[in-house]
């Protein structure tokens, strides 16, 4: 028995949750590696942030690979995957496999630009072979993987060309692919099949939106200038937003740049932060804008969602001595999403097996001890028992109904229920004897010893 209720912080009395435009709550922010302007210490550099089915969030940096982390962004393992040439993005399917945006120039340029695909336990499996494109952004669903991707004109080809692919992720094959892009760097699927790309755009930067064949549809307006585009779960389409200070296509090039266009670039964004110019625009699923979000967002430049409630923000802020910028400090933002994505979603409970017993002889009962029930949820998830008598009572000869029920964060309950059968005794007590009782008086069941 499943109920699903129709509320929630946030949302209105019979409203679908998918259809209430979000708000976040501020829970936390967890250090990242720092990069010094006087180190140049730009391998560092956190650039992109994904999570997974299990609560996991895992954070990419330029020349560290992966760090996995809790759901509260402490470190589980500092260096889950190593020995990147030079990732840009990464992204995590529904079974946990982590697919990342690599790339390293040389040789017959064949395998110049990979997506690296690593299993959930992060060992690699295999490669999507991009050529002497390099993939800029990643992104996947059940099926596809889809791939935006530059070439610089610096290697095989020549001329500066780009394009975003959908590959088949079980035997590679080519879907859909597109050219008539400029310098697309991030790229976004939802629930629909509808693709968003936002691109550098040879001066004109935008988010392009593009139907499952990659079919060009329209723009997002009121965009300036755009770097990571993400669809959370309800499709609600996430854009950060640069207001026109930063091009993004140069910082993602961040580990390649000198002293002075990282010194550059860390005073365009601290000037920015003093402006509170960046931020991330809100956009509902048929792409009308929503609002710009910014509370304690400095330089955002990446996110993710989990499938329960939290969007995590790769942020940045410039730390300055007597006004000179001295580098980029990256925190980890955690942020609780209101309506959680875990209100379509009741949790599914399953109950033990009945239980049929036999009292033993002389007892009209049976103690019986048995099992919690079971709930799984894609959000926490707590299991009461909300009838009968607990596990290792006195249960009396008949029939017993044992109720269990799992409520998640939202509300949304599952019930389930099962049965203690004790039958009575299969043998008739034995009374007691007695000793020099009377002749005429017979043998009863009193105090022992006693006629």
């Amino acid at each position: 028995m499943v109920f699903l209720f129709g509320f929630g912080e946030g949302a209105l009395m019979g409203q679908n949750p998918a259809e209430v435009s979000p708000t976040y709550e501020h829970l936390n922010g967890v250090d990242l590696p720092n990069v010094s302007v006087a180190d140049l210490n730009t391998d560092d550099l956190t650039i992109a942030v994904a999570t997974d089915l299990n609560g996991y969030v895992y954070t990419l940096s330029f020349g560290n690979g992966v760090q996995k982390r809790s759901a509260d962004g402490v470190v589980v393992d500092a260096n889950f995957i190593s020995g990147l040439d030079n990732p840009l993005d990464l992204a995590v399917d529904s079974e946990g496999f982590i697919y990342i945006a690599d790339y390293e120039a040389g040789g017959d340029f064949n395998d110049d630009g990979q997506i690296k695909i690593f299993n959930p336990e992060g060992d690699y499996v295999r490669s999507i072979l991009t050529s002497y494109f390099r993939p800029l952004g990643v992104d996947v669903d059940e099926d596809y993987i889809y791939i935006a991707e530059y070439n610089a004109g610096e290697t095989a080809e020549s001329t500066p060309s780009s394009r975003i692919r959908i590959i088949n992720k079980d035997n590679g094959s080519v879907k859909a692919e597109n050219e008539n892009v400029e310098i697309p760097y991030r790229i976004a699927v939802d629930s629909k099949g509808n693709v968003y790309v936002s691109q550098a755009g040879g001066g004109d930067p935008a988010v392009l939106i593009f139907n499952e064949n990659l079919v060009y549809q329209r723009e997002l307006a009121n965009i300036q200038s755009p770097g990571s585009v993400v669809v959370d779960p309800f499709d609600y389409i996430h854009v950060v937003e640069y207001a026109g200070r930063i091009d993004f296509s140069e910082f993602i090039n961040f580990s390649s740049l000198e002293f002075n266009d990282i010194f550059r670039i860390a005073q365009e964004i601290e000037d920015g932060i003093d402006d509170n110019a960046f931020g991330i625009k809100i956009f509902g699923p048929g792409g009308d804008f929503e609002y710009f979000f910014k509370n304690r967002i400095d330089f955002p430049i990446d996110l993710a969602f989990d499938d329960c409630s939290r969007m995590y923000v790769d942020n940045a802020y410039v730390p300055t001595f007597f006004g000179i910028p001295t580098g980029i400090e990256f925190d980890l933002e955690i942020y609780k999403r209101t309506p959680t994505f875990d209100s379509l979603e009741a949790p599914v409970i399953t109950c033990p097996a009945s239980i049929e017993i036999t009292a033993e002889p002389g007892n009209d009962f049976a103690e019986v001890e048995f099992e919690n029930a079971t709930a799984t949820d894609n959000c926490a998830v707590t299991v009461e028992q909300t009838s009968g008598d607990p596990s290792g009572s006195a249960f009396a000869v008949g029939t017993h109904t044992i109720e269990f029920t799992a409520t998640d964060d939202f509300g949304n309950e599952d019930v389930c229920s099962f049965s203690i059968v004790v039958n009575p005794s299969e043998e008739e007590p034995t009374l007691p004897n007695f000793a020099d009782c009377p002749s005429d008086m017979p043998n009863i069941s009193t105090d022992p010893g006693e006629c």
